[in-house]
């Protein structure tokens, strides 16, 4: 569990310890998963601030204009190639 995380990418806090997976490709907005069984508060202050609520066992996708719930990503779409 965290309360909050940094590098040079993203910065952000959560109101309450919470396991939070968080992806991030070059081509888009931050996406988090709330692993909780409870709602949490997001605050990015990096790269840009605003604030979201995660909802439980969801997707959100945040942008410097809001967040919404998204479907889960595919992995494999997430993963980088590499040669075998």
């Amino acid at each position: 569990e965290l309360r909050s995380y940094k590098d040079d990418k993203i910065r952000f806090s959560v109101d309450t310890p919470a396991t939070i997976l968080l992806l991030k490709t070059s081509n888009s907005s931050p996406i988090f998963f709330n692993a909780l069984d409870k709602s949490v508060e997001l605050s990015i202050t990096h790269p840009f601030k605003t604030k979201a609520i995660l909802s439980p066992g969801a997707w959100t996708e945040v942008t410097r204009d809001g967040s919404h719930n998204v479907t889960a990503p595919s992995l494999l779409s997430v993963l980088p190639a590499t040669n075998p």
